[in-house]
C-alpha cells in the first residue's frame, strides 16, 4: 500500500500525459495487490478453522527436509483408511517425490490388517493405474504387483495354518504332462470353513486347485473367480450342484477339470460346454448319462473326456494275454485288488459278466460300478489249473501328488 501512495504523490507532480500513464500504472498495481491479498486469504484457513492433520501431512510429503517428509509418511500410514483419498488425490499431479511416497503409503495400507482400509487402498491404486500421467500409472501398476505378491505370501501361510497344502505338482494330461503347477489342495483336514477360503482368492499365481470332501459346495467355487492363472481344478466328493458349475465359467484359462463323486446331472452339460479350452475332462461317479456326455463332443476336443459313470477302482495294471483276457502286471498296495488277494501274473478271464476282457473292457466295466459295490473276478493263477473266483469290493479313485 505504501507503494501505491508513492505513485499518487508522483502523479500530482507530473505532466498531464505522464499523469494519465501513472494513473493507469497505479490501477494495475492496486489490482495486483488485491489479487495477492485474495489468494493469501484463500490459502489460509478461515478464522477458527485449522487444516486437518492429514492435510498437513500430505503437504509435508514434498517438504524440503527429509526428516519432515519421512515423519509425514509414517503418520499417513498409521492414519489408515482416512488417509487413502487425500493421499491418492495428492499423487495425481504431484511431484515425483509425492508420487513415490504416496504410492508407498497406499501400498502399506493395502497390506494392513484393516480389511476396509486395505480394500480402499487397493481401489485407489487401481484408479491411479489408469491415470493419464505416465509416471503415476507406472508407479501404481508396479505397486499393485507388489501388493499382490505380499498378500499371496501371507495368504499361503494362512491357508497352511488352516489345514491346506500348498505345493508344486505335475498334472498328467492324456499322454503328456503339465509340469510343476503351483497347487493348493484343501481336503478333509480343512479347519477354515468358508470364511478361510478368502485367502484362496488372493493367490494370484495359483495354477491348480484341488477341493475334497462333503464341505465343498457351490460357494467354494466362487472363490476361484479372481484366479486368473488357474489352469486345473479337481473336485472330489463335494456337494456341487449343476448350477454351481456356473461359477467356473469365470475361470477363463481352465484346461483340466476333474469332477469325481459329485452329484451332477445331465443339466450340468450346458455349463461344461462353455469351457472351450478344456484339454481333459474327467467325470467319475456322477449322475450324468452317457448320452448327455456325447453332446459335449462338439464342444470339447475329441478324446479329452474320460467318463466313468460309477467311478469304481480296482487297482491293477494289465497287459493283453495271449489266450484272451488280461494278465495282471502290477497291483497297487491298499487297493481293492490287493485287499481281494489279486497278484501280479494272474490271468483275468472274466470280470462280472464280461468274459475274456481286454484292458479297455476291464476299465469300462469297473468304471460302470460305484465304489463299495462288489464284483466277481474269475482268474487263472497257474496255467492248466482250475480258475479261481474272487469277490472284489471296488474302491474309489484318489490322488496322490508327489510333493515338490
Amino acid at each position: 500500500m505504501m507503494l501505491i501512495a508513492q505513485f499518487a504523490q508522483r502523479i500530482d507532480n507530473a505532466s498531464p500525459v505522464a499523469r494519465r500513464c501513472l494513473h493507469a500504472a497505479t490501477a494495475c498495481v492496486a489490482v495486483a495487490v488485491g489479487l495477492i491479498a485474495v489468494g493469501a486469504a484463500r490459502a489460509q484457513p478461515a478464522e477458527g478453522e485449522d487444516a486437518s492433520p492429514i492435510d498437513q501431512w500430505v503437504q509435508q510429503l514434498d517438504a524440503d527436509r527429509f526428516v519432515q517428509r519421512e515423519d509425514a509418511t509414517q503418520r499417513l500410514i498409521a492414519a489408515g483408511n482416512d488417509a487413502v483419498d487425500p493421499v491418492a488425490r495428492a499423487v495425481v499431479g504431484g511431484s515425483l517425490e509425492v508420487i513415490t511416497r504416496g504410492t508407498f503409503i497406499l501400498r502399506q495400507i493395502a497390506v494392513s490388517d484393516d480389511a476396509a482400509a486395505a480394500a480402499a487402498a487397493q481401489d485407489a491404486l487401481q484408479r491411479l493405474a489408469s491415470s493419464q500421467t505416465t509416471a503415476v500409472a507406472r508407479r501404481a501398476k508396479s505397486t499393485l504387483r507388489a501388493v499382490g505378491g505380499l498378500l499371496q505370501d501371507r495368504s499361503m501361510r494362512q491357508l497352511e495354518h488352516l489345514g491346506a497344502q500348498v505345493f508344486r505338482a505335475d498334472q498328467r494330461v492324456l499322454l503328456r504332462i503339465a509340469p510343476n503347477l503351483f497347487t493348493v489342495r484343501i481336503g478333509r483336514q480343512w479347519r477354515g470353513g468358508r470364511e478361510g477360503l478368502t485367502h484362496l482368492s488372493r493367490l494370484i499365481d495359483v495354477q491348480q486347485v484341488v477341493l475334497e470332501g462333503p464341505q465343498v459346495d457351490d460357494r467354494w467355487l466362487q472363490q476361484l473367480k479372481p484366479l486368473r492363472d488357474l489352469r486345473a481344478v479337481t473336485i472330489i466328493g463335494g456337494n456341487i450342484t449343476d448350477d454351481g458349475l456356473a461359477h467356473l465359467s469365470h475361470v477363463q484359462n481352465l484346461q483340466y477339470l476333474r469332477l469325481w463323486y459329485v452329484p451332477l446331472t445331465d443339466a450340468s452339460i450346458d455349463h461344461l460346454k462353455r469351457h472351450r479350452k478344456l484339454e481333459e475332462l474327467e467325470l467319475y461317479g456322477t449322475d450324468i448319462a452317457r448320452e448327455a456326455v456325447d453332446r459335449l463332443l462338439d464342444h470339447v476336443e475329441e478324446g479329452a473326456i474320460d467318463y466313468r459313470r460309477g467311478g469304481g477302482f480296482l487297482g491293477v495294471g494289465c497287459t493283453l494275454h495271449g489266450d484272451g483276457g488280461c494278465r495282471i502286471t502290477s497291483v497297487e498296495p491298499g487297493t481293492a485288488a490287493a485287499n481281494a488277494g489279486l497278484r501280479a501274473g494272474d490271468h483275468i478271464v472274466r470280470l462280472g459278466e464280461c468274459k475274456q476282457p481286454t484292458f479297455e473292457q476291464l476299465t469300462a466295466e469297473i468304471g460302470y460300478h460305484r465304489p463299495g459295490e462288489k464284483i466277481e473276478v474269475e482268474l487263472v493263477r497257474t496255467a492248466g489249473q482250475p480258475s479261481v473266483v474272487k469277490g472284489v469290493t471296488l474302491g474309489a479313485w484318489t490322488i496322490d501328488y508327489r510333493l515338490q
